[in-house]
């Protein structure tokens, strides 16, 4: 890195050609990457870009595709992945004007599938991803160094196979998610994501089988990064799907789970968490009432711990 800043500061002052000192930069912004500094490998990729565009003369070139391919990369790893999209689309347009690919080619891809399912455009999003599988799956797969882009890879493919009720493929992708995970002991909210939406699917579905073990560890990703009201809701989310499902056991331990954290995490309240606040203890309580145990020790803290709820989001004026 010193090396390379030192030879474009030369070559600034010999006013050198900016044909040629898009690839200084550039290197540079390479090195930064694999010191994983990507704020100043932005800068440098920045610069670099520039220097290609005051060339002119040369059109679009794959020199332009992989700096632009890089630069979607470290937007993603800032998470600026709105202005990445941008990048994404020139870095796409070009590869595939020359059919080949540059060397950060992934990112631009797995950008534009993002892009697609959210755009309700899943047919072309599964055409692009189709495009970069060898990177990820199979004996022929490359080398990817890169654990954030494998996480999503898995979690684009759990999706599409989701959207288009393709429950063996979900089944395929989530145990390959499950193998990557714990090979590289991943703990993280993007993962908590992926294996608690998978769940929902799969129990919406009528696939409940390894659903619930997944849903758990999932939660249990979330209650270590998320913010506790966050958290909280993808709990109760996960108790009133079991209901709906008829999973009602599972529904009524993920509720006992809800109110067990509540007192541990206590979070600050929103109106979201009150309503389901409100919604769990007025079920608890309607169930032992309905049992004859409303006179129990256990039925009267639970209420005490209610109105003191109750007492909390009257003073926040909720």
């Amino acid at each position: 890195i010193k090396t390379m800043q030192k030879s474009i500061k030369i070559l600034q002052k010999c006013d050198y050609s900016a044909k040629s000192m898009w690839n200084n930069y550039y290197i540079l912004g390479a090195s930064y990457w694999f010191m994983n500094d990507y704020e100043n490998c932005l800068d440098a990729l920045i610069e670099s870009l520039k220097c290609i565009e005051m060339n002119v003369s040369s059109g679009k070139t794959m020199q332009e595709a992989s700096v632009l391919s890089l630069i979607t990369g470290c937007r993603r790893k800032l998470g600026q992945k709105s202005i990445a999209g941008l990048e994404a689309i020139r870095a796409y347009q070009i590869c595939e004007k020359f059919g080949t690919r540059c060397q950060f080619y992934l990112y631009p891809i797995a950008t534009l599938v993002e892009a697609g399912l959210q755009n309700d455009q899943a047919e072309e999003a599964e055409t692009m991803l189709n495009s970069i599988t060898n990177s990820f799956e199979g004996e022929s797969a490359e080398l990817n160094y890169d654990l954030e882009l494998t996480q999503t890879y898995y979690g684009l493919r759990i999706e599409l196979s989701a959207r288009k009720q393709e429950i063996q493929n979900c089944l395929r992708y989530q145990e390959l998610l499950r193998e990557f995970v714990d090979h590289y002991k991943i703990d993280n909210v993007e993962a908590g994501n992926l294996f608690v939406a998978f769940s929902m699917f799969m129990l919406e579905s009528g696939e409940s089988e390894t659903a619930f073990a997944d849903l758990r560890r999932g939660l249990k990703m979330h209650k270590k990064w998320k913010p506790a009201a966050e958290y909280l809701m993808m709990v109760y989310g996960a108790a009133t799907t079991c209901i709906s499902v008829d999973e009602n056991e599972e529904g009524e331990k993920f509720f006992q789970q809800f109110i067990a954290d509540l007192e541990e995490k206590e979070p600050e309240f929103n109106e979201s968490l009150l309503k389901a606040i409100l919604d769990v203890y007025d079920q608890r309580f309607k169930a032992e009432i309905a049992a004859g145990s409303a006179e129990s020790e256990t039925t009267k803290n639970k209420y005490q711990k209610y109105a003191t709820l109750l007492s909390r989001f009257e003073q926040n004026k909720w």
